[in-house]
């Protein structure tokens, strides 16, 4: 027969539980360490590969061609991410898919 204390607990592990099941995404830091493959550590023991990074255009190398006046010019932006690059990272619920967000300076 359980105890009011350790009914008390339970309803708490619930409770607890129940909230954090219902959060969509978590912010995190990491940093780039290795390009090919891309590899990002957020700390010693998680390190995340290339197939679970969602990496956004802006943090590529890549070209845009802007139009201005009727003058079509095209741009490169040079802007990939680099060894020992610190980033912020949005993590999907469940933590199977990690979107970089961008590069974080250090100020």
């Amino acid at each position: 027969m359980l105890s009011i204390a350790n009914l008390v607990q339970l309803i708490k592990k619930a409770a607890c539980d129940a909230v954090e099941a219902t959060k969509p995404t978590q912010f995190l830091y990491g940093k780039v360490t290795s390009i090919n493959p891309l590899t990002v550590s957020i700390n010693q023991k998680i390190v995340l590969t290339s197939g679970f990074l969602v990496v956004p255009e802006h943090l590529t190398d890549h070209k845009m061609t802007v139009e201005f006046m009727g003058a079509e010019t095209t741009y490169t932006f040079k802007n990939a991410l680099q060894i020992d690059d610190k980033v912020v990272l949005l993590q999907q619920k469940g933590g199977q898919q990690y979107l970089l967000l961008d590069k974080v300076v250090d100020n």
